[in-house]
């Protein structure tokens, strides 16, 4: 039963105009880069794909350091300032499996990767609305309109990322997950699916714990497995395993410390880092050839405590998420349930990670819709929440923007607020199971 305030005019009120700045913004940003998803993006994150698996079919080292081009030191550093010393920071099974696609020139590859991940995209939301009961056709149609309001879809569309493909390969499992009664098959393709994404980005491996909780031990084998096989693929296929042993040594341990102050490092850590600590990072504004170079200053210049608060902020989310999905889990677990742990799960990885670039956010799309559509049910929540948090995710992609006209690191973690609220939500409906 809702509440009397969860009825009242002046929460419906509320509710609205969010929605109405969801809709602005949201539609605004679309509308801004439709022309250029319409004639094809650049995809320049799919070009660094595309050479490091060119080099493998020439025989070249995948992770070459990079050098300063003309006496120009910031070429060896990425756009926001941030010290880089390798252009592709992937496990070699990425570069491995993209192989036949840099056979290819690459204005037709890019064409080619284009059109998958927009196949990647509506797969996956398919997928997602089956879950959350979506199955019309206009209803479908509702939902890929809400998911392509999401910055991080049309970003990753831009960029020509890897993430579309991640949300299919954890929205099929998911899928497969809400399936009732549990069969062995499906079992082991759950995990085999979990095991692709872990194998090309680390951070779904942590999924696997969502199968320990819920004894789904045919499917976490299959990960374990999956992942044994897909590595030493990686290595036959990747450049040798001294390729390996430079990605988990080297490219690896050095990423999320290259990055952590950029404003679209959306984690907790990098967040809080930014608070206590100065900051001076560069961009491309109103065109790519424009770069300013922009200084944070900080509430109080105490490095160390933001990083402190980082650390204990990161352990607590876990530590909490972690509470939350292993309470009851000594017994039987409805569907809502386990859906909801992989949704706290996936929200967690989203704040904790070394790395979250705000495109990373087309993960919170399972989510995200188990939230929007929970809201039919007799009584269920009230949409205010993940409407703030959509508000605060749209905000985010106007970051340099406000780089421009304000130095406060307040005003450069919105989208990191943004996924803590849905966070929030996510643990709420979980406690209410």
């Amino acid at each position: 039963m809702r509440t009397r305030w969860q009825q009242s005019p002046a929460l419906t009120t509320i509710e609205t105009l969010l929605a109405v700045g969801v809709l602005v913004l949201g539609l605004g940003g679309l509308a801004r880069v439709g022309p250029t998803l319409l004639r094809g993006p650049e995809q320049n994150d799919f070009l660094k794909y595309y050479q490091a698996a060119h080099a493998l079919n020439v025989g070249q080292p995948l992770y070459q350091a990079l050098a300063p081009v003309a006496g120009d030191e910031a070429a060896s550093y990425n756009y926001v300032g941030a010290p880089l010393k390798y252009n592709y920071l992937y496990p070699p099974f990425l570069a491995a499996l993209l192989r036949p696609l840099a056979i290819l020139p690459l204005p037709l590859a890019k064409a080619v990767w284009y059109v998958l991940n927009l196949v990647f995209l509506v797969a996956a939301v398919v997928l997602v609305g089956r879950v959350v009961g979506v199955v019309r056709l206009w209803s479908v149609a509702e939902l890929l309109l809400l998911t392509l309001l999401l910055p991080a879809v049309y970003d990753t569309l831009s960029l020509g990322q890897v993430n579309l493909l991640i949300l299919l390969l954890i929205a099929a499992a998911w899928y497969c997950v809400s399936r009732r009664p549990r069969r062995t098959g499906g079992e082991l393709f759950i995990g085999c699916l979990i095991g692709v994404a872990a194998i090309i980005k680390v951070y779904p491996l942590l999924l696997g714990s969502v199968l320990l909780v819920h004894r789904r031990f045919a499917a976490l084998g299959a990960l374990i497995m999956s992942i044994a096989v897909l590595g030493l693929g990686g290595i036959m296929w990747g450049g040798g395993w001294h390729t390996t042993q430079t990605y988990l040594q080297e490219v690896l341990p050095n990423t999320g410390k290259s990055f952590i102050t950029s404003p679209q490092n959306q984690n907790i850590q990098a967040a809080l880092y930014r608070l206590f600590a100065p900051n001076v990072f560069r961009f491309a504004a109103l065109s790519a050839t424009n770069l300013v170079t922009v200084a944070s200053k900080p509430l109080a210049n105490v490095p160390e405590l933001g990083i402190a608060l980082g650390h204990i902020g990161a352990a607590a989310i876990a530590l909490i998420t972690g509470a939350v999905v292993v309470r009851g889990s000594s017994r039987q677990q409805d569907r809502r349930t386990e859906l909801l742990d992989w949704s706290c799960i996936l929200t967690m990885l989203l704040l904790i990670t070394p790395i979250t670039w705000d495109h990373y956010y087309v993960l919170l799309v399972p989510p995200a819709a188990m939230l929007w559509y929970d809201r039919r049910e007799d009584g269920g929540p009230r949409p205010l929440a993940l409407l703030g948090a959509a508000l605060l995710i749209l905000l985010q992609r106007y970051w340099h923007w406000t780089a421009l006209h304000s130095s406060s690191p307040l005003l450069m973690m919105f989208g990191c607020l943004g996924v803590l609220v849905i966070w929030l939500a996510t643990l709420r409906g979980r406690l209410s199971c």
